[in-house]
């Protein structure tokens, strides 16, 4: 049985799933169990579907992937952008082997919201960060896509020292796949002096690698004066970067 639901112009529809596991697209990544297909953050972009998007809150269907995980000692990863995973506390405590990721590439609000509109706000992930290391879970942060002109490393490095990060990743923004088209039109209305400056970055090959060589430069840079582990992931198809810094 199917059952249609309206939220916020977004149309939700639930489904018998034949396969929770599969094999994770993201580069370094193993298995991954996707509890939703699609997200309403309603993101322009993104890697994988949310486990804690807006629905998780009635659904619970992460938080039962979780119980069922609890004896499991496989490692295990979560990938967030919201605040919703702090209810969740008590499971995350039982798992003996998992950390958390939360996605936070600027500390720019205005931007945040034209791009993830749905999504909590960087404060609001900034204070759930703040409990969860209280509590003595891993976190660590997915400083990704980076963006020109909206990705400021300097400044996100030093809330992630505050907060008492050890582990960054990032990545370049991809635009294979369409997510470009949606990013332009956000700057056409309301960004429209940047937009051929960030054009010219991404879809001139010299300028895209001369941004993204100079940045990691910095973020190695970084790294190393804060004592950061950091995975970088620049380059069509997001290719690893020949970096490690702690």
């Amino acid at each position: 049985m199917e059952c249609f639901i309206i939220i916020r112009e977004m149309k939700v529809r639930e489904i018998l799933c034949k396969s929770a596991i599969v094999k994770c697209g993201f580069p370094g990544g193993g298995w991954a169990i996707n509890p939703y297909v699609g997200c309403a953050h309603n993101c322009l972009l993104g890697t994988v579907t949310d486990p804690y998007q807006p629905l998780e809150e009635g659904y619970r269907i992460t938080r039962s992937i979780l119980e069922a995980l609890v004896n499991i000692p496989n490692p295990i990863s979560i990938l967030t952008k919201s605040d919703l995973i702090l209810r969740d506390i008590d499971l995350l405590k039982k798992i003996s082997n998992i950390d958390v990721n939360f996605t936070i590439n600027t500390l720019d609000e205005k931007w945040k919201s034209l791009v993830e509109p749905n999504s909590p706000s960087i404060n609001r992930r900034l204070k759930a960060i703040e409990e969860l290391k209280r509590e003595n879970i891993k976190v660590y942060v997915m400083m990704g896509p980076y963006f020109p002109f909206f990705t400021d490393a300097k400044k996100l490095f030093e809330e992630f020292k505050k907060l008492g990060i050890s582990e960054i990743h990032t990545e370049s923004f991809n635009t294979i796949g369409g997510t470009w088209t949606d990013i332009e039109k956000v700057l056409k209305e309301y960004y429209p002096e940047i937009l051929p400056k960030m054009k010219e970055i991404f879809f001139n090959y010299n300028k895209y690698y001369d941004f993204y060589s100079e940045v990691e430069r910095e973020i190695q840079n970084l790294a190393q004066k804060h004592g950061f582990s950091v995975n970088i992931y620049f380059g069509i198809g997001h290719k690893k970067a020949n970096l490690s810094s702690t």
